[in-house]
């Protein structure tokens, strides 16, 4: 356990000068996963706290903390002696694993037109707005980016007059680029993962992509995920942003984004798919 510690995360819109990486503020400076940390939502004040020690009356999730094992921030501090001061407020981001009662995780296609992380494929997400609960956020983004029809209400979120059942799984740092050797850091937030179970099969469920932010989806289950990690030839049944099915080939998913070819996986959400994953 490491010393008490805190940090805010900022939901408004507010210019922030891109720091240190935050598992180094928190005090795991050579780690790059932390131990569950607890998690409060302040409506009210439009932030996160993250905490390490906090009363439980304080807690609304309780998360670990994951980033890059190429985090740009820790090399940039750590091999250029980069001593930036500090930003007490971060932003933050949702996203949420939509899964299937065949057990397939529906994953999506940036456009190669986005500043910030195109190609990457990963799960419907984005920006926390002004007082917006992450969880709805990630909800929200789907709807917009994917076309499913959730309805979010006081009693929980529905998917065809059923309640979907969604869990928090992990917090991970993101930044942009990923990798010093890419280019310096333009973009830094802290995105919430979650997941969510919806009560219809992946070919029952009808997309409608958001044509300037995805291009590509494609549902994806666990043997093909284990072949892709492998390495092997293959290829998915995807879509396209026209409604159009195309063939996606497993090399366009393969590694941690951005890949020989431009795409791959976000690493974060290559985590989120391992624990999904292992757990079914």
């Amino acid at each position: 356990m490491k010393d008490t510690n805190s940090l805010y995360l900022s939901i408004d819109e507010e210019d922030i000068e891109t720091g240190l990486c935050i598992l180094d503020l928190l005090g795991f400076n050579d780690e790059n996963k932390t131990e569950p940390l607890c998690i409060n939502f302040n409506r009210i004040k439009s932030r996160l706290t993250v905490y390490q020690n906090p009363s439980a009356d304080k807690q609304t999730y309780c998360l670990p903390l994951y980033h890059s094992v190429r985090c740009p921030a820790r090399r940039y501090t750590q091999e250029l002696g980069n001593n930036l001061t500090i930003p007490k407020l971060i932003k933050v981001s949702a996203c949420v694993a939509i899964e299937s009662t065949d057990n397939k995780i529906l994953l999506a296609r940036k456009t190669e037109i986005l500043d910030l992380f195109p190609k990457y494929w990963g799960f419907p997400g984005g920006k926390t707005n002004h007082r917006e609960n992450p969880k709805d956020c990630a909800i929200r983004e789907a709807i917009s980016q994917t076309g499913i029809p959730f309805k979010i209400s006081p009693d929980g979120v529905w998917y065809s007059n059923q309640l979907v059942e969604i869990e928090p799984i992990l917090l991970y740092e993101n930044l942009y680029p990923n990798d010093l050797n890419i280019g310096l850091m333009r973009a830094q937030h802290v995105t919430m993962f979650f997941r969510a179970k919806i009560p219809v099969a992946s070919h029952e469920i009808a997309l409608n992509l958001q044509q300037n932010e995805i291009d590509f989806a494609v549902w994806l289950a666990k043997d093909e995920y284990d072949d892709i990690k492998m390495d092997y030839n293959g290829t998915l049944e995807g879509l396209l942003r026209s409604r159009r099915s195309m063939q996606i080939n497993y090399s366009q998913l393969a590694g941690v984004a951005p890949n020989s070819i431009g795409e791959g996986i976000s690493e974060g959400h290559k985590i989120a798919l391992d624990i999904i994953f292992s757990a079914q």
